[in-house]
Parts: C-alpha cells; structure tokens; sequence
C-alpha cells in the first residue's frame, strides 16, 4: 500500500488483508503521526455499525473483523482514561447489543479495565564484574581517581535509564528539532542533552589541566573509557566522547597531542573508523546488527534516518490521501530502538563516582568558553619551550 484514505485503511484494517501483509503492525506503530486514539475509535466505531443494506454473512464478517482488531489494539497500548471511556460505550452499546459478539465484548471490557503492562525484560547476563570503587572521599575526589571503566559503565547506567523511558511517538515529525516539538519529546532531549554534556565534559576536563602531561594523560584516559563504551555496546556515550575529544580547543593542542602514546592514537583512530559517518554509517550499522544484547544504539543515526524520510516524503499525496509508504518507511527505522530497552545492563551502581560524573552540571562548556581555556593553556605560535 503505497497511498490510501482513512476510509480505506480502515477497510483494510478490519479484513484479512491487513495481517497478511504487516498492514496492522505498522499502522498500530505509527498512526499517532497522522491521527489520534479518539478519532481512530470513531473510525471502527462509523465502521461496525455496518448499512441495513449489506448482507447478513458481509455484515457479520465486518462486525467480527472490528473487535478483532479492537481486540489486537487494546492489547498493545495503555490509554488516557478519558479514551478507556469512550472504548468501554462503544464495547457496551455496540458491541454487546449482538448477541453473537456479547461473549466477545465481556472479553475487551475485562482487558480495557485490567490492561497488560508491558513490562520490559530484564534479562541478566551472568553477574555483575565488581566495580572498581575509588579510594579517596567524594570531596577529594578528580578524574584521576576514577578508573575508565568505571566512567563508562556509570555512564553507561545512567544513559540507559533515559534510553529506557523513550516513546516511539518522540521520534515523530522531528520533535528534537523545534523547541515547540522538544515539550513533546521530553525522554529523547534528555538523552541528546546527556550526550552533549557528556562530550563537553571530556573536553573541559582536559583543559583543566595546566601542564601538558596531565593533560595527555587525561586524553589518554577518556580514551580508554571509549573503549570500554564500546565494550559495553554503549555506541551513544562512544560517540559523545569522540566528539568531546574532536573538538576544536582540543584538537588544536599539538604539544599535548605529542605526548600521547602511539597506542592510545592507534586505539583512537580505530574507533572513529567504527564510527565514521562514511557511507551512512556503514561500520557502525555493521557492528550494532552483530552486537548482543544489552546495548544503546547512538540515537544520532536515527535522527538523520527519519529526517531523511521526513524531508523526502509528505504526509498527505493526492486528494487527502494518507501517505503510507512513509509510515512504513518510518517503522522499519522505529523497530529496533525498543528491542535495544528490553535488556538491562548487569552493572554495579556506584554512586560516589555516578554523583562525581553529574557534579559539573553548570559548568560553562560553551564552545567559546573552552577554546579560550584552550588558548590559555596552548597559545596559537606557541613552541615547546613557551608549554608548560
């Protein structure tokens, strides 16, 4: 189906047509873009009360396929209960009123009132690796204290209890990009924000430093820790501390960059290699596919996946005609983003270093900020002699 009225999807979504064919899957994924729960009901509800004009064996047919799928949709969604409502009218008035659906209608009512969580999965992998505690008082506490591993797996944490609480409907009509849309993408500007501040933090902890060795070594660290994010299959904070250690103020500190060893550059440019925007993501896409479960996928690939369907396809072809294709465009991409909230991660909270990596919250990280620092620390023409 490539483009359809309303009228017609809902034909096709109360006959066989729509299980044969993923029909229903990608609608039930994908109608809050261009429709809403209410006026879906009044849909089905226009539809069950079938013409006296239609036979009795058409009628039948269409009366039944209705609460079947009805059945199918209360089972896949939590409703407001102003909606519950106005389900339960059209499962008593309507759907009870035949005789031969009564038993039926018993059985929607009981599942409206009493509606299966979807409860996520929480399947542990073995147990957890000890964590690696640091020895100094939270006060005393620098990124020195903390190991790599450590950063990444309490980010790691951190992160995946915001990737957990995202709702497919915040991908929609590119809401991250209007501040109108961001309200109604709250979880998913939560963990866009996380990166940012994660890839600030990287930069800004580097530059903290005024001799050049401390801040090879920090440089050195935070790599390691991106590996570790890869070992975690962490691929969004993986990104969000490339970025960080890509950025402008730093990517400019020659002298600090020479200190770094060749293990630390060969580690580093592997994993930007895994990472690279080259042929949309092609490692990257690669390596998720292959990578076991618990993992984030970096959200930064979807974003540019639907702004591309978004930009190239419209809502609405012809004369008020739904365009479907898009919907199944934007499902293929949508999917896989809930399958990765299943699975918990088997990780140890600590907290002194959870508190410690939220504690510069409210640091100036602004691009200007850092490069003057990085000025500060490097001057433009500066030699050996003249660092630190």
């Amino acid at each position: 189906v490539e483009s359809v009225t309303y009228n017609k999807i809902i034909q096709i979504l109360t006959s066989k047509r729509a299980i044969e064919h993923d029909f229903q899957t990608i609608f039930l994924f994908t109608y809050k873009y261009f429709t809403s729960a209410e006026e879906l009901l009044l849909r089905l509800r226009e539809r069950f009360r079938v013409p006296d004009s239609v036979e009795p064996d058409k009628a039948r047919f269409i009366e039944t396929r209705v609460v079947v799928f009805f059945k199918h949709w209360i089972a896949q969604e939590d409703f407001p209960e102003a909606v519950k409502e106005k389900m339960a009218e059209f499962i008593r008035e309507d759907i009870a009123s035949n005789d031969n659906l009564y038993a039926m209608a018993q059985n929607l009512l009981r599942a409206l009132e009493n509606p299966k969580k979807n409860v996520k999965v929480d399947r542990h992998f073995g147990n957890a690796p000890k964590a690696k505690i640091p020895k100094v008082m939270s006060e005393q506490l620098t990124m020195f204290d903390v190991h790599p591993v450590e950063l990444a797996r309490q980010s790691t944490l951190h992160l995946f209890d915001l990737y957990k609480e995202l709702d497919r409907t915040e991908f929609f009509h590119q809401n991250w990009s209007s501040k109108s849309g961001q309200e109604r993408a709250p979880n998913l500007m939560k963990v866009i924000g996380y990166f940012n501040y994660i890839a600030s933090l990287i930069s800004g902890a580097i530059l903290s430093h005024k001799r050049v060795r401390e801040r090879a070594k920090m440089y050195s660290r935070f790599v390691s820790m991106a590996q570790h994010l890869r070992e975690l299959n962490n691929y969004h904070i993986l990104v969000a501390v490339i970025s960080g250690l890509n950025h402008s103020s730093i990517s400019r500190l020659k002298w600090t960059k020479q200190r770094l060893p060749k293990s630390t550059i060969q580690l580093l440019a592997e994993l930007e290699a895994l990472m690279s925007m080259e042929s949309s993501y092609k490692n990257y896409r690669a390596a998720l596919e292959v990578s076991d479960l618990p993992a984030i996928p970096y959200i930064g690939v979807y974003l540019s996946d639907l702004t591309f369907i978004e930009d190239g396809n419209q809502d609405i072809v012809g004369e008020d005609r739904v365009n479907f294709a898009k919907y199944h465009y934007l499902y293929n991409v949508l999917r896989s983003f809930e399958r990765y909230q299943e699975v918990e991660y088997m990780l140890e909270p600590v907290p002194l270093v959870a508190n410690f990596l939220g504690s510069y919250e409210g640091f100036d990280f602004s691009g200007d900020a850092l490069f003057k620092i990085s000025l500060e620390r490097e001057p433009r023409g500066a030699c050996r002699a003249d660092i630190i």
